[in-house]
């Protein structure tokens, strides 16, 4: 019995009765003899009528006649089948066999979906015509017509099983049954009809079924590899089954003495028409014939350069002459350049450059050897750079970076040397005590007012904000000043009197918990520092004790100037008679501004006027081939958000009412003893500059002032805009300095009339100082071929850090300041742009279409300041180019940013004119860019020369009709000539390999699978083996490891290394002499 798959009872499918209808007999001769009648159908076919009324949708209807039937007389008109919804018909077809009748309903399936000839949940009617009354009448095979009439209807419910039970998979051939040839199809017969988008996507892949090559490598891991095909899917509703057949694209490989399968995994998510699993899931495995397979060899002469692959090689190696030169002069040295690419061709998406730091060396991944390799002074070799259009790269480590290519450079992302920026620093504390607003009166604590909990900071906000970090020769940006609260002793939090304390009947507030006077010496910090030196080197100088004799070498160095905190003593001001003279550094009383101020100065309020609304003065910003600007000064008109303008509307100083009642003048002009107007930027410019920067040493240079660079020899300018490497020129930008602590009071605005009684300077608060930008850093690019930059080269400085309350509108206003006393730091110097020496042997290309490349060497910004005390501008960097192509100034407009970077006019000093451009010169002497590294196999190491240069080839394929093969033994032919005698042979292979540091070539051979498709090979994502390099990961000459290549073979390409000094060792210096690869070949066996 099978089942119908509804909710209604299970109903049987076929039940054959007898049918009424007049008459009687039998079949068979004597049945022949009598009229046609029905005797058996699956209807239940009684009195002329049926007693089954439910049918599903795919099964047939069967009627047994009491004699054989004449096929041609069985249709849709003897037999009627109506859909009484419809009116149609069902679509289907008639069998015929003897004196059995069926209607098969038809099966459809297609990416829809599955259908039958009868629609689920209709009514169908149900007429087989009897003579007399009808003339279309099933009949006989001798003629007679049917007499038993037939009328019902019936009801359509669900599907049923075609084949009761799970369906089970046979495949063919098997392990019982292996194939005997190299060329076969995978057959999978499924015992019961399975829908087509189980097994056959619309591509011709299958998502349930896939068919694999698994080998055994010669390290004995089994590698799985997929086969290429076409699977084919067939059903046949007569016989209830379903074929899948896969097709491969080839020949597959023999059997290797059983190391090699085909390998079928199918899916247990493959089901019959009704849901049943699969029984017989799983994997299955058909052994390969162990036939005798072709052989044959991939061979270069080298006549044509059609397999060079030029963005991994050197120019002028491989020019299609019939050998590969090494490329040395003889005479001079020289050579392509580039080195020797031992670092590979790596994947450049977020790939980051590691210089390391003194002494230790940075650890960059090498493709080629599939290690980590360190990097000594910088230096690294690849054979190619490739970066896509919206990648980026990223650098780290002290050392100024050297990158050589052995081929091509095509940069269409960025290549980011930049500085870093300074932090972003909130820079808004109180002490923790003040935190919470007491009434004196009754003792009893109240919640912060909304003013007050805007302004809490956390301590941990008070320490200064960070320069950017120094990286690749750049020097570091200048800590910004840390707050006065951070210090031990300042702040006596065990004294009454806190903020709030400003009722008319209360107590005055305690203001001498605060240390006035505090930190003559030493200096512990709330000052900004310098910016890191051009080339990297820290900053010496410092403003206070010895360090400051420090300070104009820094400055010469390029530093960014710090700048001092305000005021620079605790809660004092230098007093009139000491201005510039920096006696009251040394210990001597200013003007203290702690205490009852109002009352204790009066007249003086001009003091306490600037001391609340002045700050620090932004840091310097760092020089290299310009000088770095000065950091600027308090500006109340330069604050343009909106809720800083918002609050100025609403609370407009009532500078009238504070002149009359404090009978003073608090605009002023440059000093204490002038009067003027606060809105002059030429006023305020001298405003707090009352100390110099280097007060204890020549007291010359003023705070905040940019770095300038000025290298000199014997009073001469040093030409370091040729950024020699080898004379140490090779330097990023200088740091911007960092800004100084910025403290300042809150005045008491709760006033009785006129008096000024209870008016205090009840708290003070710490502004922290922003950090300067680190400098750009200094990047060697040597590519021995061509360079396509469409992307950007960022060598441009860090921006100086600024105060949150510039950066982000939604930081809080201080309201309850001395006027626009607004709290937040002073802004970081700019961090100067670095310096690029950009070689490149071949063609230069910087546009292509409307994609235009960029150079940027432009100094970073200064850092906002809280009040318009921004940080000053980095200087710009410098770029030298050195081409066999010109690059003029009108060639880098537009690219070079800024164009003065690339212009000697620049600099005045060493009267020279015109773009920084020199010739392609190739200076790998000493040990640039050697790498000894142990071996992979066996003991000892591995020396790759730096001094190299080589080329790559494109993929070769083997056989176009071959599948797989292995890769069995190699041979490199050269000849060679010391200029004065007879050329010289030499034949490297498995027996005389060629090796890394050992012989004059090394070679790397690589294999991986894919196919030629319009005359381009596609390689197989993945697929790529491991570098083979004898003498270095092989544990004789490499035919072993060769052969243990996967099975997913059939394509292989090759490196060939000039190690130049051994060449050159070999053939001496005569102008004739010569080292060339005259052949490569690789033999190959299936």
């Amino acid at each position: 019995m099978s089942k119908i798959l509804r909710t209604s009872p299970l109903l049987a499918a076929f039940l054959f009765a007898s049918c009424g209808g007049g008459g009687s007999g039998s079949g068979g001769n004597a049945a022949s003899q009598q009229d046609l009648r029905i005797s058996v159908c699956s209807l239940g076919c009684n009195g002329g009528t049926c007693s089954v009324r439910q049918l599903s949708v795919n099964s047939d209807l069967v009627f047994t006649f009491n004699d054989n039937v004449l096929p041609s007389s069985v249709d849709l008109t003897s037999i009627a089948l109506v859909n009484l919804t419809t009116g149609g018909s069902p679509t289907g077809k008639f069998l015929v066999d003897g004196s059995k009748v069926t209607f098969r309903p038809s099966y459809e399936d297609s990416s829809e979906g599955v259908s039958f000839g009868f629609e689920d949940s209709n009514t169908y009617s149900l007429v087989i015509a009897a003579a007399p009354g009808d003339s279309a009448v099933v009949r006989s095979r001798a003629g007679r017509p049917n007499t038993s009439r037939l009328s019902c209807t019936f009801e359509t419910i669900g599907i049923r099983d075609y084949v009761p039970g799970p369906p089970a998979v046979t495949i063919t051939p098997s392990e019982d049954n292996p194939p005997l040839e190299r060329s076969f199809d995978v057959v999978l017969s499924f015992n019961d009809l399975v829908r087509s988008s189980q097994l056959l996507n619309p591509n011709g892949t299958s998502p349930t079924v896939s068919v694999s090559l698994v080998s055994i490598d010669g390290f004995g891991n089994e590698v799985v590899f997929p086969l290429d095909g076409t699977f084919l899917f067939q059903n046949d509703i007569d016989n209830r089954t379903t074929s899948l057949t896969f097709q491969p694209l080839g020949a597959l490989p023999t059997g290797q003495n059983g190391t090699r399968w085909v390998r079928i995994d199918v899916s247990n998510q493959i089901t019959d028409l009704v849901g049943n699993r699969l029984v017989n899931s799983g994997s299955f495995k058909v052994p390969l014939p162990e036939v005798s397979g072709a052989t044959g060899s991939i061979s270069e002469d080298f006549a044509t350069t059609a397999k060079l692959d030029p963005l991994k090689s050197a120019p002028t190696l491989w020019e299609g002459t019939g050998f590969l030169d090494s490329g040395l002069d003889p005479v001079s040295g020289q050579h392509p350049g580039g080195g020797s690419g031992v670092f590979g061709s790596p994947d450049l998406d977020g790939f980051v450059f590691d210089t390391g730091a003194a002494p230790a060396a940075g650890m960059v991944h090498s493709e080629l050897l599939g290690i980590d390799l360190p990097v000594s002074d910088g230096v690294m070799m690849f054979s190619s750079l490739e970066l896509g259009f919206g990648d980026e790269t990223a650098a780290m480590g002290t050392r100024p970076l050297r990158l050589f290519v052995r081929g091509s450079a095509d940069i269409r992302g960025t290549l980011d040397f930049s500085g870093a920026d300074g932090e972003t620093n909130f820079g808004m504390y109180r002490p923790e005590d003040e935190r919470l607003s007491y009434n004196k009166l009754n003792g009893a604590p109240e919640p912060p007012t909304a003013d007050m909990q805007a302004l809490l900071g956390d301590p941990l906000e008070n320490l200064g904000g960070a320069g950017g970090e120094a990286a690749l020769g750049g020097g570091g940006g200048g800590h910004g000043g840390l707050g006065w609260h951070q210090l031990p002793g300042y702040y006596n939090d065990a004294k009454d009197g806190y903020f709030g304390e400003h009722s008319t009947t209360g107590p005055a507030a305690d203001d001498t918990r605060y240390l006035a006077g505090y930190g003559a010496e030493p200096a512990v910090g709330v000052h900004g520092q310098n910016g890191g030196r051009v080339g990297g080197q820290d900053a010496q100088g410092a403003p206070l004790g010895a360090a400051a004799a420090q300070i104009i070498p820094d400055a010469l160095e390029g530093s960014g100037m710090g700048t001092w905190a305000w005021p620079p003593k605790s809660n004092r001001l230098p007093i009139t008679g000491q201005v510039g003279s920096g006696a009251w550094v040394n210990g001597l009383d200013g003007l203290d501004l702690s205490g009852n101020y109002w009352s204790k100065f009066g007249s003086s309020t001009f003091f306490y006027r600037n001391f609340s609304i002045a700050r620090a003065r932004g840091g310097g910003g760092g020089g290299y081939w310009t000088d770095g600007e000065r950091g600027d000064v308090h500006d109340e008109d330069s604050i343009a958000t909106d809720s800083y303008n918002e609050f100025l509307s609403a609370n407009e100083p009532n500078f009238d009412r504070y002149n009359t009642v404090l009978g003073v003048n608090h605009h002023w002009n440059g000093d204490p003893l002038h009067g003027g107007d606060v809105s002059d930027p030429a006023d305020r410019e001298n405003w707090p500059d009352f100390v110099r920067w280097d007060n204890q040493a020549s007291n010359v240079v003023a705070e905040g002032i940019g770095g300038q660079y000025t290298p000199l020899v014997g009073g001469n300018p040093v030409p370091y805009f040729t950024l020699d490497p080898a004379q140490g020129y090779l330097r990023g930008g200088a740091g911007g300095g960092g800004a100084g602590n910025s403290q300042h009071g809150s005045f008491n605005f709760e006033l009785s009339g006129n008096s000024l009684v209870q008016a205090e300077v009840e708290s003070y608060r710490d502004s922290d100082g922003c950090g300067g930008g680190a400098g750009g850093g200094g990047v060697q690019l040597q590519i021995a071929r061509d360079l396509n930059l469409l992307g950007t080269i960022d060598v441009s400085g860090g921006d100086g850090g600024s105060a949150a309350t510039r950066v982000s509108t939604t930081l809080p206003i201080d309201t309850i300041g001395f006027f626009t006393n607004r709290v937040g730091s002073a802004g970081g110097g700019g961090g100067a742009g670095g310096g690029l020496l950009l070689q490149v042997g071949g063609t230069a290309t910087f546009t292509d279409g409307g994609d235009v490349g960029t150079i940027d060497l432009n100094g970073g910004q200064g850092g906002l300041g809280a009040v318009g005390n921004d940080g000053g501008v980095g200087g710009i960097g410098v770029l030298r180019f050195e081409s066999s192509n010109p690059f003029t100034l009108a060639d880098a407009n537009g690219i070079v940013s800024p164009i003065e970077s690339y212009d000697l006019a620049t600099r005045p000093e060493y009267s020279l004119t015109g773009e920084n451009q020199g010739a392609f010169q190739v200076d790998l002497s000493g040990s640039i860019g050697d790498q000894t590294v142990p071996k992979a196999v066996g003991g000892g190491n591995a020396f790759f020369n730096g001094n190299s240069t080589g080329i790559a080839s494109d993929w070769y394929e083997a056989d176009p009709e071959l599948l797989f093969l292995i890769f069995d033994s190699w041979q490199v032919e050269i000849e060679y000539s010391n200029g004065t005698g007879s050329p010289q042979t030499i034949t490297y292979n498995d027996a005389n390999p060629t090796g890394p540091g050992v012989t004059p070539v090394w070679v790397a051979f690589q294999t991986g699978y894919g196919f030629e498709e319009n005359g381009v090979i596609e390689v197989v994502e993945g697929s790529e083996y491991g570098w083979v390099i004898p003498g270095y990961n092989t544990v004789t000459g490499g035919d072993d490891e060769l052969q243990a290549a996967p099975a997913s073979t059939r394509l292989l390409r090759y490196q060939l290394v000039f190690d130049q000094d051994l060449v050159s060792s070999l053939i001496g210096n005569a102008p004739s002499a010569y080292f060339r690869v005259t052949g490569v070949s690789v033999d190959w066996r299936e």
